[in-house]
Protein backbone atom coordinates (compact mmCIF):
# COMPACT_ATOMS: atom_id res chain seq x y z
CA UNK A 1 0.00 0.00 0.00
CA UNK A 2 2.98 2.53 0.89
CA UNK A 3 4.39 1.75 -2.65
CA UNK A 4 1.28 2.30 -4.08
CA UNK A 5 0.94 5.87 -2.70
CA UNK A 6 4.37 6.85 -3.02
CA UNK A 7 4.13 5.76 -7.36
CA UNK A 8 1.31 7.51 -7.94
CA UNK A 9 2.75 11.07 -6.15
CA UNK A 10 5.90 10.13 -8.40
CA UNK A 11 3.65 9.61 -11.63
CA UNK A 12 1.61 12.59 -10.42
CA UNK A 13 5.00 15.09 -10.39
CA UNK A 14 5.90 13.67 -13.78
CA UNK A 15 2.58 14.36 -15.14
CA UNK A 16 2.47 17.77 -13.56
CA UNK A 17 5.65 18.69 -15.27
CA UNK A 18 4.92 17.42 -18.60
CA UNK A 19 1.55 19.78 -18.48
CA UNK A 20 4.03 22.69 -17.72
CA UNK A 21 6.56 21.86 -20.24
CA UNK A 22 2.95 21.57 -22.78
CA UNK A 23 1.75 24.94 -21.43
CA UNK A 24 5.12 26.86 -22.23
CA UNK A 25 5.28 25.26 -25.78
CA UNK A 26 1.69 26.56 -26.27
CA UNK A 27 2.57 30.24 -25.09
CA UNK A 28 5.66 30.25 -27.07
CA UNK A 29 4.11 29.09 -30.17
CA UNK A 30 1.33 31.91 -29.10
CA UNK A 31 4.10 34.66 -28.92
CA UNK A 32 5.16 33.38 -32.35
CA UNK A 33 1.55 33.55 -33.89
CA UNK A 34 1.12 36.75 -32.40
CA UNK A 35 4.61 38.42 -33.66
CA UNK A 36 4.06 37.51 -37.03
CA UNK A 37 0.59 38.70 -37.04
CA UNK A 38 0.13 40.96 -40.19
CA UNK A 39 -1.76 44.35 -39.99
CA UNK A 40 -3.15 45.43 -43.55
CA UNK A 41 -3.13 48.87 -43.96
CA UNK A 42 -6.51 50.89 -45.19
CA UNK A 43 -7.84 51.62 -48.36
CA UNK A 44 -7.95 55.73 -48.38
CA UNK A 45 -10.72 57.70 -48.82
CA UNK A 46 -14.40 57.56 -47.60
CA UNK A 47 -16.86 55.64 -49.55
CA UNK A 48 -20.43 57.28 -50.98
CA UNK A 49 -23.22 55.55 -51.81
CA UNK A 50 -25.14 57.59 -55.23
CA UNK A 51 -28.47 57.23 -55.74
CA UNK A 52 -29.97 55.99 -52.51
CA UNK A 53 -33.77 57.40 -51.17
CA UNK A 54 -34.78 58.36 -47.71
CA UNK A 55 -37.69 56.74 -48.60
CA UNK A 56 -38.96 54.63 -51.71
CA UNK A 57 -42.52 54.29 -53.06
CA UNK A 58 -43.76 50.82 -52.93
CA UNK A 59 -46.07 51.32 -55.59
CA UNK A 60 -44.61 49.40 -58.46
CA UNK A 61 -41.35 46.90 -58.65
CA UNK A 62 -39.36 50.54 -60.68
CA UNK A 63 -40.02 52.38 -58.26
CA UNK A 64 -38.54 50.36 -55.31
CA UNK A 65 -35.51 49.30 -57.80
CA UNK A 66 -32.40 50.28 -56.15
CA UNK A 67 -30.01 51.69 -57.99
CA UNK A 68 -26.63 52.87 -56.48
CA UNK A 69 -23.16 53.75 -57.90
CA UNK A 70 -20.54 53.51 -55.35
CA UNK A 71 -17.39 55.66 -55.40
CA UNK A 72 -15.09 57.43 -52.48
CA UNK A 73 -12.19 54.29 -51.60
CA UNK A 74 -9.32 54.97 -53.13
CA UNK A 75 -6.28 52.34 -53.37
CA UNK A 76 -2.82 53.91 -52.43
CA UNK A 77 -1.10 52.65 -55.08
CA UNK A 78 -3.34 53.88 -57.68
CA UNK A 79 -4.83 50.73 -58.46
CA UNK A 80 -8.54 49.51 -59.06
CA UNK A 81 -10.89 48.48 -55.78
CA UNK A 82 -13.51 46.07 -56.52
CA UNK A 83 -16.84 46.48 -54.31
CA UNK A 84 -19.57 44.66 -52.94
CA UNK A 85 -23.00 44.73 -51.22
CA UNK A 86 -25.76 43.44 -49.32
CA UNK A 87 -29.39 44.79 -48.24
CA UNK A 88 -30.71 43.79 -45.01
CA UNK A 89 -32.31 41.67 -43.72
CA UNK A 90 -33.30 41.09 -47.64
CA UNK A 91 -30.01 39.26 -49.18
CA UNK A 92 -28.33 36.35 -47.04
CA UNK A 93 -25.40 36.77 -49.44
CA UNK A 94 -23.09 39.64 -50.34
CA UNK A 95 -23.67 40.55 -53.89
CA UNK A 96 -20.12 41.52 -56.05
CA UNK A 97 -20.63 44.62 -58.71
CA UNK A 98 -16.90 45.27 -59.53
CA UNK A 99 -13.84 43.10 -58.87
CA UNK A 100 -10.49 44.68 -57.99
CA UNK A 101 -9.07 44.76 -61.44
CA UNK A 102 -11.73 47.08 -62.50
CA UNK A 103 -14.34 44.58 -64.19
CA UNK A 104 -17.95 42.98 -63.25
CA UNK A 105 -19.45 39.82 -62.98
CA UNK A 106 -19.68 39.80 -67.39
CA UNK A 107 -15.82 40.47 -67.57
CA UNK A 108 -16.11 43.82 -69.03
CA UNK A 109 -15.40 47.50 -67.17
CA UNK A 110 -17.83 48.78 -64.24
CA UNK A 111 -18.24 51.09 -62.07
CA UNK A 112 -19.99 49.26 -59.01
CA UNK A 113 -23.42 50.01 -59.79
CA UNK A 114 -25.93 47.72 -57.79
CA UNK A 115 -29.00 47.34 -58.85
CA UNK A 116 -31.26 45.34 -56.29
CA UNK A 117 -35.39 45.18 -56.33
CA UNK A 118 -36.44 45.50 -53.14
CA UNK A 119 -39.77 43.24 -52.28
CA UNK A 120 -43.37 45.06 -51.86
CA UNK A 121 -42.57 44.22 -47.98
CA UNK A 122 -42.98 47.50 -46.21
CA UNK A 123 -40.11 48.63 -43.82
CA UNK A 124 -36.71 49.99 -43.37
CA UNK A 125 -33.36 48.18 -44.60
CA UNK A 126 -29.93 48.40 -44.36
CA UNK A 127 -27.67 49.49 -47.34
CA UNK A 128 -24.24 47.90 -46.59
CA UNK A 129 -21.19 49.09 -49.11
CA UNK A 130 -17.91 47.45 -48.88
CA UNK A 131 -14.21 48.77 -51.14
CA UNK A 132 -11.75 45.73 -51.14
CA UNK A 133 -8.06 45.38 -52.42
CA UNK A 134 -5.58 42.55 -52.25
CA UNK A 135 -3.23 43.42 -49.09
CA UNK A 136 -5.87 46.13 -47.37
CA UNK A 137 -8.19 46.36 -45.31
CA UNK A 138 -11.71 46.65 -46.55
CA UNK A 139 -13.68 49.98 -46.02
CA UNK A 140 -17.58 50.24 -45.61
CA UNK A 141 -20.49 52.32 -45.91
CA UNK A 142 -23.71 52.07 -44.25
CA UNK A 143 -27.03 54.01 -45.05
CA UNK A 144 -30.67 53.16 -45.04
CA UNK A 145 -33.60 53.27 -47.13
CA UNK A 146 -37.69 53.06 -46.05
CA UNK A 147 -40.35 51.36 -48.35
CA UNK A 148 -43.36 53.29 -47.86
CA UNK A 149 -47.10 53.16 -50.01
CA UNK A 150 -49.81 56.09 -49.68
CA UNK A 151 -53.57 55.38 -49.83
CA UNK A 152 -55.33 52.68 -48.31
CA UNK A 153 -53.47 49.32 -47.07
CA UNK A 154 -50.43 51.32 -47.26
CA UNK A 155 -47.90 52.55 -44.62
CA UNK A 156 -50.62 54.20 -42.29
CA UNK A 157 -52.95 51.67 -40.80
CA UNK A 158 -55.86 52.12 -38.33
CA UNK A 159 -56.36 55.89 -38.72
CA UNK A 160 -60.08 55.19 -39.77
CA UNK A 161 -59.62 57.81 -42.73
CA UNK A 162 -61.97 54.81 -44.85
CA UNK A 163 -64.52 53.78 -42.00
CA UNK A 164 -67.82 55.08 -42.83
CA UNK A 165 -66.22 58.06 -45.20
CA UNK A 166 -66.95 59.70 -48.14
CA UNK A 167 -65.19 60.41 -51.39
CA UNK A 168 -64.62 63.63 -53.00
CA UNK A 169 -65.65 63.41 -56.38
CA UNK A 170 -62.23 62.58 -58.63
CA UNK A 171 -60.01 62.90 -55.97
CA UNK A 172 -58.47 59.96 -53.55
CA UNK A 173 -59.68 62.23 -50.68
CA UNK A 174 -62.66 61.23 -48.11
CA UNK A 175 -64.66 63.35 -45.72
CA UNK A 176 -66.45 63.06 -43.35
CA UNK A 177 -69.85 65.24 -41.56
CA UNK A 178 -69.45 66.97 -38.59
CA UNK A 179 -72.36 68.68 -37.76
CA UNK A 180 -73.26 71.39 -40.81
CA UNK A 181 -70.22 70.97 -42.43
CA UNK A 182 -67.96 67.95 -44.81
CA UNK A 183 -64.52 68.06 -43.77
CA UNK A 184 -61.84 66.01 -45.39
CA UNK A 185 -59.91 63.74 -42.99
CA UNK A 186 -56.30 62.78 -44.26
CA UNK A 187 -53.77 65.37 -44.82
CA UNK A 188 -53.93 67.43 -48.43
CA UNK A 189 -51.16 65.87 -50.52
CA UNK A 190 -51.59 68.29 -54.15
CA UNK A 191 -48.21 68.35 -55.95
CA UNK A 192 -49.28 72.04 -56.99
CA UNK A 193 -47.69 73.41 -54.15
CA UNK A 194 -45.51 72.79 -50.99
CA UNK A 195 -43.67 69.60 -50.04
CA UNK A 196 -43.07 66.16 -48.50
CA UNK A 197 -41.29 65.14 -45.55
CA UNK A 198 -37.83 65.35 -45.78
CA UNK A 199 -38.67 66.09 -49.46
CA UNK A 200 -39.26 62.72 -50.65
CA UNK A 201 -42.04 62.41 -53.15
CA UNK A 202 -42.60 58.96 -51.96
CA UNK A 203 -44.12 60.55 -48.21
CA UNK A 204 -46.78 62.72 -50.06
CA UNK A 205 -49.07 60.71 -49.97
CA UNK A 206 -48.22 59.37 -46.92
CA UNK A 207 -48.30 62.35 -44.60
CA UNK A 208 -49.14 64.60 -46.63
CA UNK A 209 -47.79 67.80 -48.11
CA UNK A 210 -46.43 71.08 -46.00
CA UNK A 211 -47.98 74.66 -47.49
CA UNK A 212 -47.01 77.96 -46.54
CA UNK A 213 -50.46 79.71 -45.65
CA UNK A 214 -50.60 81.19 -49.41
CA UNK A 215 -50.68 77.91 -51.01
CA UNK A 216 -52.90 75.98 -47.99
CA UNK A 217 -55.62 78.74 -49.16
CA UNK A 218 -55.06 77.69 -53.11
CA UNK A 219 -55.16 74.09 -53.11
CA UNK A 220 -58.06 73.88 -51.25
CA UNK A 221 -60.11 76.24 -53.43
CA UNK A 222 -58.87 73.85 -56.28
CA UNK A 223 -60.33 70.86 -55.03
CA UNK A 224 -62.65 69.25 -57.39
CA UNK A 225 -66.56 69.23 -56.06
CA UNK A 226 -66.37 72.76 -55.03
CA UNK A 227 -67.11 75.04 -51.95
CA UNK A 228 -63.68 73.60 -50.49
CA UNK A 229 -61.81 76.09 -48.45
CA UNK A 230 -59.29 76.35 -45.88
CA UNK A 231 -60.82 76.34 -42.32
CA UNK A 232 -61.50 79.46 -40.83
CA UNK A 233 -60.98 79.98 -36.61
CA UNK A 234 -64.75 79.86 -36.72
CA UNK A 235 -64.55 76.67 -38.57
CA UNK A 236 -62.21 75.14 -35.85
CA UNK A 237 -64.55 76.10 -32.96
CA UNK A 238 -67.91 74.94 -34.57
CA UNK A 239 -65.75 71.66 -34.65
CA UNK A 240 -64.81 71.87 -31.35
CA UNK A 241 -68.83 72.59 -30.62
CA UNK A 242 -69.60 69.54 -32.79
CA UNK A 243 -67.40 67.31 -30.60
CA UNK A 244 -68.43 68.76 -27.09
CA UNK A 245 -72.24 68.87 -27.96
CA UNK A 246 -73.24 66.25 -25.51
CA UNK A 247 -71.55 67.74 -23.08
CA UNK A 248 -74.02 69.98 -20.67
CA UNK A 249 -70.42 71.26 -18.58
CA UNK A 250 -68.10 71.90 -21.38
CA UNK A 251 -66.15 75.17 -21.44
CA UNK A 252 -67.76 78.01 -23.82
CA UNK A 253 -65.17 77.85 -26.90
CA UNK A 254 -63.76 81.44 -27.42
CA UNK A 255 -61.97 82.14 -30.78
CA UNK A 256 -57.95 82.15 -30.47
CA UNK A 257 -57.76 80.54 -27.33
CA UNK A 258 -56.74 76.86 -26.82
CA UNK A 259 -59.77 74.35 -26.34
CA UNK A 260 -59.81 73.05 -23.47
CA UNK A 261 -61.78 69.70 -22.37
CA UNK A 262 -59.09 67.31 -20.13
CA UNK A 263 -61.69 64.99 -18.25
CA UNK A 264 -63.90 62.00 -19.22
CA UNK A 265 -67.10 62.82 -18.60
CA UNK A 266 -70.38 61.42 -19.89
CA UNK A 267 -68.43 59.06 -21.65
CA UNK A 268 -66.61 61.64 -24.10
CA UNK A 269 -62.58 61.48 -24.37
CA UNK A 270 -60.53 64.55 -23.76
CA UNK A 271 -60.56 66.77 -26.84
CA UNK A 272 -57.17 65.89 -28.32
CA UNK A 273 -57.96 62.07 -27.97
CA UNK A 274 -61.16 62.35 -30.05
CA UNK A 275 -59.05 64.11 -32.39
CA UNK A 276 -56.22 61.38 -32.75
CA UNK A 277 -56.00 58.55 -35.00
CA UNK A 278 -54.44 55.39 -33.00
CA UNK A 279 -52.65 55.05 -36.14
CA UNK A 280 -49.00 53.71 -37.15
CA UNK A 281 -46.86 54.33 -39.21
CA UNK A 282 -44.78 50.91 -41.37
CA UNK A 283 -46.12 49.38 -38.19
CA UNK A 284 -44.97 51.70 -35.29
CA UNK A 285 -47.33 53.24 -33.46
CA UNK A 286 -47.14 57.21 -33.96
CA UNK A 287 -48.71 58.32 -30.63
CA UNK A 288 -47.15 57.73 -27.40
CA UNK A 289 -49.50 56.83 -24.79
CA UNK A 290 -49.77 59.88 -22.30
CA UNK A 291 -52.18 59.57 -19.20
CA UNK A 292 -53.31 63.20 -19.53
CA UNK A 293 -54.73 62.64 -23.05
CA UNK A 294 -56.37 59.16 -22.50
CA UNK A 295 -57.11 56.76 -25.01
CA UNK A 296 -57.15 57.46 -28.41
CA UNK A 297 -61.11 57.34 -30.29
CA UNK A 298 -60.97 59.08 -33.15
CA UNK A 299 -64.61 60.00 -32.12
CA UNK A 300 -64.09 62.98 -35.01
CA UNK A 301 -63.19 60.66 -37.34
CA UNK A 302 -60.39 63.24 -38.74
CA UNK A 303 -57.69 61.01 -37.49
CA UNK A 304 -55.35 63.68 -36.87
CA UNK A 305 -51.57 61.80 -36.89
CA UNK A 306 -48.74 63.53 -36.07
CA UNK A 307 -46.96 64.61 -38.92
CA UNK A 308 -45.09 67.68 -37.16
CA UNK A 309 -44.23 71.06 -39.29
CA UNK A 310 -41.82 72.54 -41.58
CA UNK A 311 -39.49 75.47 -41.64
CA UNK A 312 -39.53 75.89 -45.18
CA UNK A 313 -37.29 79.27 -45.46
CA UNK A 314 -38.25 82.40 -47.49
CA UNK A 315 -37.95 81.42 -51.04
CA UNK A 316 -39.11 78.32 -52.37
CA UNK A 317 -37.15 75.89 -54.84
CA UNK A 318 -37.73 75.13 -57.97
CA UNK A 319 -39.17 71.63 -58.83
CA UNK A 320 -41.37 70.83 -60.92
CA UNK A 321 -42.45 74.29 -60.00
CA UNK A 322 -42.73 73.20 -56.32
CA UNK A 323 -40.41 71.86 -53.06
CA UNK A 324 -38.01 73.41 -50.73
CA UNK A 325 -34.77 71.71 -50.55
CA UNK A 326 -33.72 73.40 -47.68
CA UNK A 327 -36.94 72.88 -45.39
CA UNK A 328 -36.03 71.18 -42.17
CA UNK A 329 -38.85 69.19 -40.62
CA UNK A 330 -39.84 69.09 -36.64
CA UNK A 331 -42.44 67.54 -34.57
CA UNK A 332 -42.78 64.16 -35.85
CA UNK A 333 -44.61 61.77 -34.11
CA UNK A 334 -45.17 64.63 -31.69
CA UNK A 335 -47.58 67.49 -32.91
CA UNK A 336 -50.00 67.48 -35.64
CA UNK A 337 -50.33 71.27 -37.12
CA UNK A 338 -53.19 72.57 -39.45
CA UNK A 339 -53.46 75.94 -40.66
CA UNK A 340 -56.41 78.15 -40.18
CA UNK A 341 -57.19 80.85 -43.07
CA UNK A 342 -57.22 83.92 -40.23
CA UNK A 343 -54.49 86.58 -40.92
CA UNK A 344 -53.23 87.71 -36.80
CA UNK A 345 -54.77 91.54 -36.88
CA UNK A 346 -51.97 94.02 -37.23
CA UNK A 347 -49.60 91.82 -38.46
CA UNK A 348 -49.42 91.00 -42.18
CA UNK A 349 -46.86 88.31 -42.44
CA UNK A 350 -48.46 85.90 -39.71
CA UNK A 351 -51.46 83.71 -39.71
CA UNK A 352 -52.98 81.77 -37.12
CA UNK A 353 -52.85 77.42 -36.92
CA UNK A 354 -54.35 74.82 -34.62
CA UNK A 355 -52.39 71.81 -33.25
CA UNK A 356 -52.53 69.17 -30.72
CA UNK A 357 -49.41 67.91 -28.66
CA UNK A 358 -49.61 64.30 -28.34
CA UNK A 359 -48.80 64.51 -24.36
CA UNK A 360 -51.46 67.14 -23.80
CA UNK A 361 -55.67 66.90 -23.80
CA UNK A 362 -56.07 70.11 -25.63
CA UNK A 363 -56.78 71.23 -28.61
CA UNK A 364 -54.36 74.47 -29.23
CA UNK A 365 -53.87 77.54 -31.32
CA UNK A 366 -50.65 79.75 -32.33
CA UNK A 367 -49.20 81.56 -35.21
CA UNK A 368 -46.57 81.78 -37.93
CA UNK A 369 -45.10 83.44 -40.62
CA UNK A 370 -47.48 82.88 -43.68
CA UNK A 371 -44.59 82.65 -45.57
CA UNK A 372 -41.81 80.34 -44.25
CA UNK A 373 -44.02 78.13 -41.88
CA UNK A 374 -45.13 74.60 -43.39
CA UNK A 375 -48.50 73.10 -41.68
CA UNK A 376 -50.35 70.20 -42.84
CA UNK A 377 -53.40 71.30 -44.60
CA UNK A 378 -57.69 70.20 -44.30
CA UNK A 379 -60.43 71.42 -45.94
CA UNK A 380 -64.08 72.75 -45.47
CA UNK A 381 -67.07 73.20 -46.84
CA UNK A 382 -70.53 73.89 -45.75
CA UNK A 383 -73.73 71.74 -46.27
Amino acid sequence: MHDCITKFKTMSLKTLKTAALLTLIILAAGSCKKDEETTYPSLEGEISIEGLELFMDASSKESRTLRLKPGGAIHPEGKEVGYYWKVSPLMEKYDTTRYENGLGKDGKPSDGTFEYPIKDTLGTFTVYCYAYASGYSNTYAVSYTTLVKGGENGSITGSGIYDDTYKVTGTSYRYIIAGNQDWINSNISEDTAGTPFRNADAMAEVFGRYYNYEDAVQVCSQLPGGNWRLPTEQDWINLANWLLKDNADAPEVKEYEDIFWDKEKNGTPTIASQLMADASFNTMKMWTYWPAVGSISNRSGLAFIPTGYANLGVTPAVKSGTGYPDASFEGVYDYSVFWTADEVEGESDMAYYRYIVGSQPHFMISKGNKESFGASVRCVRDR
